[in-house]
């Protein structure tokens, strides 16, 4: 592998010194965070004042005092958090968010640049924060737990300090003790809980496996999903290239992204079928257009690349978010070779909201569709029965015009803002309520 990347060094530094063009180094430009509310949105492009959510938001003025908390303590995550609050824009003076110490630090992968657009008050979960609350503990309308899983008992002492009337957790993967989240959560909330998860197929069995325990004498719990999303403005947008610009400048090669792990994506099934197809890849009009990167971070030699593929594919591991989402949007499509069957039963694969983010299709049969239900076949580039990944990437890359292309990414764009207006809707539904609940007890606990 050190020779993959000996051989991929020029292509990497290229690439990078591309990305650098369209990415500002904000790290230093952090604001106020803690205990003085930001105020100050950011410039590098990720404003997203210009990408509307049309939804009314809830009418807070009867409840001025009506509070929010928004808890997200592991260092993962950002894209959901981020995602979370461009829905909750509307309630940012209502809002606390608490994040892990190190969101900011230059180990963080840029995660700051994310959120740092948000006007809620931003708190960091150190020990002096826990120790305050445990003096004087504080009251919330509404809770929302985004990792929960990861951070369970984090999560319970501080909530030990935080009364509240509803908490909304999150679950990512159904197949979780969701009865051991529950008895956390449902303490101290007066008027429960509601377990949301990222897509319809966790939503699904979650619910089924809750029903079980109903027949148990379990209490039931709501189960909901909602995928909120951050719309990343990248730089050099495709969608407003030439036709001239557009295939081999602005779109190029394909992405792969995550933790390299082959326990969550298939790699060596993508190897065995361009090694297959190694010669329509490299000759021809495949020739400028083809290539793959390797996007996310861990070791190496849990890729098991063939030296054969080293000098058509690049690894560019940790990048900040921001060259991260531009470098994904500057190819024809994300790749999501799901390694487990878990993947379309119990689990969210992380590169859906990463298509979704940065504004590229996914290539996907039937089957991921039928999971993955907020997709429409016109947003992604279909694989039709016996195809393979490969197939629908030589067809997108020489045999689909630049109109097809370009109304692919409108389509994706499209579904980006059905699910963010849906989330809006379902939380000023429940804002609503629990305004109403506030103003008749004199926002009182």
């Amino acid at each position: 592998m050190a020779t993959s990347i000996a051989r991929g060094f020029i292509a990497k530094y290229i690439l990078v010194i591309y990305l650098l063009a369209f990415t500002t180094a904000s790290g230093s430009d952090i604001g106020n965070i803690g205990a003085t509310r930001t105020t100050k949105a950011t410039q590098d492009g990720n404003d997203n004042n210009d990408i509307r959510i049309t939804t009314p938001p809830a009418d807070l003025r009867s409840c001025p005092n009506l509070r929010i908390a928004v808890v997200n303590g592991v260092p993962y995550h950002h894209d959901v958090l981020a995602g979370l609050l461009h829905v909750l824009r509307p309630y940012a003076a209502h809002t606390d968010v608490y994040i892990n110490r190190y969101t900011r630090a230059s180990t963080s992968d840029g995660a700051w640049d994310l959120l740092k657009w948000s006007k809620s008050n931003f708190l960091l979960l150190t020990r002096g924060l826990l120790a305050s609350l445990s003096r004087k503990p504080t009251f919330y309308d509404l809770v929302i737990l985004v990792s929960p899983e990861y951070e369970l008992d984090a999560n319970a002492e501080l909530l030990r300090h935080v009364r509240r009337r509803l908490t909304i957790a999150f679950v990512h993967n159904s197949d979780w003790d969701e009865q051991r989240l529950i008895n956390v959560v449902k303490n101290g909330s007066t008027d429960g809980v509601r377990l949301v998860t990222l897509s319809p197929h966790t939503a699904g069995s979650l619910a089924a496996t809750l029903a079980e325990s109903r027949q148990q004498q379990q209490p039931s719990y709501p189960v909901d999903w909602q995928l909120a999303v951050l719309p990343f403005k990248p730089r050099s947008n495709c969608l407003e290239a030439s036709e001239v610009d557009l295939l081999g400048r602005c779109l190029r090669g394909f992405s792969m992204q995550g933790k390299f792990s082959n326990l969550r994506r298939n790699y060596s099934a993508i190897w065995d079928q361009l090694l297959a197809h190694r010669r329509e890849l490299t000759s021809g009009n495949a020739v400028h257009l083809f290539h793959l990167n390797l996007l996310g971070k861990g070791q190496d030699g849990r890729l098991n690349m063939p030296s054969e593929l080293e000098k058509h594919v690049s690894l560019l591991r940790r990048l900040r978010y921001t060259s991260f989402y531009e470098a994904i949007h500057h190819t024809f499509a994300l790749i999501p070779a799901l390694a487990s069957e878990k993947y379309y039963t119990v689990k969210f694969s992380s590169t859906i909201l990463t298509s979704l983010v940065s504004g590229t299709p996914l290539i996907a049969d039937k089957r991921f569709l039928s999971s993955y239900g907020m997709f429409s076949e016109d947003a992604v580039y279909l694989q039709h029965e016996g195809e393979q990944e490969v197939d629908v990437m030589l067809r997108v890359m020489l045999k689909t015009s630049v109109p097809e292309l370009l109304g692919v990414r409108k389509a994706l764009l499209g579904v980006r803002q059905r699910l963010n207006e849906r989330a809006a809707a379902f939380y000023a539904e429940i804002l609503s309520g629990l305004c109403k609940q506030s103003s008749s007890s004199g926002g009182v606990a």
